[in-house]
């Protein structure tokens, strides 16, 4: 603790009035435009992380095209890793003086506004401001027009580590809630289930991905139909369906999302997330939906400026009873969401969706309720489809 304190004591010193009040062009000359009206308006609306990893990709930008000398971005980076190691201190301390979180923070914006002259690549974009309009839940849709272009019935085992044969790949995402994810292997997450007495044909094959609580913490699996390069299936528009029996318990967090494939094939492009279903074991009759969008991964190239998300709690009373479909129909016009083939609510399309999407099927856990949860959860998963839109469709 006494360590932490003289470490802290000693980066204040070190950094006290040692940015300057105004933004400077290192090289001289006109600074380039700046984004907003307000060059800085970005340095306050960003939290540290996002603002230390936007400060430095502005540094890197001016010295990609020869507007920063070498010498200067090197100064701003050490600068920049002094007040990082600062924070990690005081985040770790136990007890932390007040108002100190905030005067770190505060000499990270002033480093910031020494970079605000650099320009994006291209304009930033404002956040969607659109809320989520409810369906009255007819009529159903109807798929006959509609193309299969994908289709895991899991008659046998298909997920496969990542740089395997596919058509699911796990993990690539990074871990996320109170379980890491593990590759497929004999001791699981995910196991094939034949039930020749179950009286729907399909269901005498599943798909369970276990979420199981082991000496090192809980385990469990998260798949997606591409893999770690992008390569896979993934498709412009279309239904995307998955039917699933839910887990029972107040930890568990099963979810079937989309995901932008050019997060890896184009990265300077928004990055868009559609949640088809996310159920909370701690809100058991309501089902979440969401769209997010992400800056374009080396930020401060244009796109939005910060993560937005959109979410929408929709009551169903029957979520965990039995195995039901989850859905979403994706055109130019609509990200519209479907329970059991049923509309239930829409959002507008933004620009990010209207590019390929590739599908992700997880278990995860949260905190609230874990000592008490099942050993193992698990989420059974009939199939997995995709289809193209008709031809005919209005909004293509």
């Amino acid at each position: 603790m006494g360590v932490r304190v003289l470490l802290a004591a000693v980066f204040a010193a070190m950094f006290v009035g040692a940015a300057p009040s105004a933004p400077v062009n290192p090289q001289g000359g006109t600074p380039a435009a700046p984004a907003t009206a307000d060059p800085h308006a970005w340095t306050q609306r960003l939290g540290f992380e996002d603002l230390t990893r936007a400060t430095l990709a502005r540094v890197e930008q001016a010295m990609n095209r020869g507007q920063m000398t070498a010498q200067t971005a090197a100064d701003i980076r050490a600068r920049l890793a002094a007040i990082r190691a600062e924070e990690a201190v005081w985040r770790q301390a136990l007890e932390k003086p007040p108002g100190a979180g905030q005067a770190i923070l505060g000499k990270l914006r002033a480093v910031a506004q020494e970079v605000s002259w650099v320009a994006p690549l291209r304009p930033v974009t404002p956040a969607p401001t659109a809320e989520w309009e409810d369906l009255p839940r007819f009529p159903p849709l109807d798929l006959r027009p509609f193309r299969l272009t994908f289709s895991d019935e899991f008659e046998r085992m298909s997920v496969t580590a990542d740089g395997g044969a596919g058509p699911w790949y796990a993990p690539v995402h990074s871990d996320f809630g109170a379980a890491k994810f593990d590759p497929p292997g004999p001791e699981g997450p995910f196991f094939l289930r034949a039930d020749r007495r179950a009286k729907r044909p399909s269901e005498r094959s599943l798909l369970e991905i276990h979420a199981r609580r082991t000496p090192t913490g809980w385990r469990s699996g998260l798949m997606q139909t591409v893999d770690g390069k992008g390569r896979g299936f993934a498709q412009t528009y279309g239904y995307f369906e998955m039917r699933a029996k839910l887990p029972p318990g107040k930890a568990t967090w099963p979810a079937f999302w989309l995901l932008t494939q050019h997060n890896y094939t184009d990265p300077v492009q928004d990055r868009g997330e559609i949640d088809v279903l996310e159920h909370y074991g701690t809100d058991p009759l309501r089902l979440h939906v969401a769209v997010h969008l992400k800056p374009p991964v080396g930020w401060n190239i244009g796109g939005i400026e910060r993560p937005w998300y959109r979410s929408h709690k929709i009551p169903i009373l029957d979520l965990r009873t039995g195995f039901h479909r989850y859905g979403v129909l994706v055109d130019r016009d609509w990200v519209t969401m479907y329970y059991d083939g049923v509309p239930l609510a829409r959002y507008p399309t933004q620009p990010a969706y209207r590019s390929p999407l590739y599908m992700l099927v997880d278990l995860t856990m949260h905190q609230k309720g874990l000592e008490a949860a099942d050993n193992p959860s698990i989420l059974q998963v009939d199939y997995v489809r995709a289809y193209a839109l008709p031809e005919d469709w209005p909004s293509r």
